[in-house]
């Protein structure tokens, strides 16, 4: 009787995880298709030049979760592919700015310089390696009697911490790039 009333368990778990799965696929049917028809009417909108720019901010605000001028955002949907330079330029937002004079972008400082450039990757991999080292060493002196002494503990993790952080750096930096690739005017 109780491998029956398990067995029994079992099917209904599998039964109630594949119902959740089904739902959770149908609801991001569902949401793609709403997004399509959204941005559908918003690019309509778009092209209008009776609609408002709040208006067309909002729904870039909708569409994105960002919000850029009406310029801004009629350029980056004019590249070849839309979607992944919104996601560039969200990730390129330290380093890059909109220029409306030029109707482009550019160089944050100090980034505007070509030697900044060239070597900001490198430099963020350098402190990566530095402080996460530094924040290794106690460990390597001491061994896991370190993790006793919380100044130790809270040392180190501030360290890795900063160093995840450059990676991060890195990363969006070189996100940086390929989108100025695409939009780089000279400032």
């Amino acid at each position: 009787m109780e491998k029956v009333v398990t067995i029994v368990g079992v099917l209904a778990g599998l039964l109630a995880l594949y119902k959740i799965i089904v739902e959770v696929m149908v609801s991001r049917s569902g949401k793609r298709r709403d997004e399509y028809g959204f941005s559908k009417q918003f690019l309509s909108d778009l092209e209008k030049t009776d609609v408002h720019r709040l208006t067309l901010e909002k729904g870039f605000l909708a569409l994105t979760g960002k919000i850029y001028r009406v310029e801004e955002i009629r350029l980056i949907l004019s590249s070849e592919d839309p979607s992944l330079s919104i996601n560039e330029r969200s990730d390129a937002a330290g380093f890059i700015r909109f220029s409306p004079e030029d109707n482009g972008y550019c160089w944050k400082k100090p980034y505007h310089r070509t030697f900044a450039r060239k070597h900001a990757t490198k430099w963020y991999y350098f402190w990566y390696t530095v402080t996460a080292l530094v924040g290794l060493t106690p460990v390597y002196i001491k061994g896991s009697a370190v993790l006793d002494e919380i100044s130790m503990v809270a040392f180190s993790v501030s360290l890795l911490t900063i160093a995840i952080m450059c990676l991060f750096s890195a990363e969006k930096y070189k996100s940086a790039q390929k989108f100025m690739s695409k939009f780089e005017v000279d400032a």
